[in-house]
């Protein structure tokens, strides 16, 4: 490629080499698009929402890469324990409140071991949920966590669980013959098992 150039009353020619800038061009197309990818992952701040397979999770603290469920509908929930993020990953932590409540399409709840905190009333109303799984770090299950939940009958708690605290009405109004399985490890737990029955469960496993 030739360019005429009038320098001091004279016509100067320069030759460019094509392929220089192709490749020229090239390298400013990647530059322009790490600096694009590199703004976006500085975009993600507390607060930012992501939707995995139906289920929306949302960032608590950028620092530790946690993150809540705030929602979302699936027939079979499966809340998974981590997430990616721009290529980050996160760890679910907890369940907000009021995430799935009066959610019509549940119909069965796993919950996963990375999950601390079943938020207040974070499946009320769910009325077609039958069956639930809470994983084994789960230490809280708010107030009406699954109040009015008329089909949920049967709920298990995996092994070696944490699980010390049940909140009031956290499993009322739901099937008349509910249960809950238990653990080895809670099975002999007096105050866990009191906090349940006050909560709406009556039978265990």
């Amino acid at each position: 490629m030739l360019y005429f150039v009038i320098r001091n009353g004279k016509m100067v020619i320069f030759a460019v080499n094509r392929q220089i800038c192709r490749s020229h061009r090239e390298k400013l197309k990647k530059e322009k698009k790490q600096l694009e990818e590199d703004g976006k992952k500085q975009q993600v701040t507390a607060g930012h929402t992501e939707t995995i397979q139906a289920v929306s999770y949302k960032v608590t603290n950028t620092k530790n890469k946690t993150v809540s469920v705030s929602g979302g509908a699936a027939a079979t929930l499966k809340i998974q324990a981590k997430i990616k993020i721009q290529n980050e990953t996160y760890t679910v932590t907890a369940i907000d409140a009021k995430a799935f409540s009066g959610s019509p399409v549940i119909k069965k709840v796993i919950v996963s071991d990375a999950i601390t905190d079943i938020g207040d009333q974070a499946f009320a109303g769910c009325k077609n949920i039958t069956s639930v799984t809470i994983g084994k770090n789960v230490k809280t299950i708010g107030k009406k966590a699954f109040y009015n939940c008329k089909k949920l009958k049967s709920v298990t708690v995996k092994n070696k669980a944490k699980l010390n605290k049940v909140g009031s009405k956290a499993f009322q109004k739901t099937a008349k013959k509910i249960s809950i399985k238990l653990p080895k490890n809670l099975k002999k737990n007096k105050k866990l098992k009191n906090q349940l029955k006050k909560a709406g469960i009556k039978k265990f496993k």
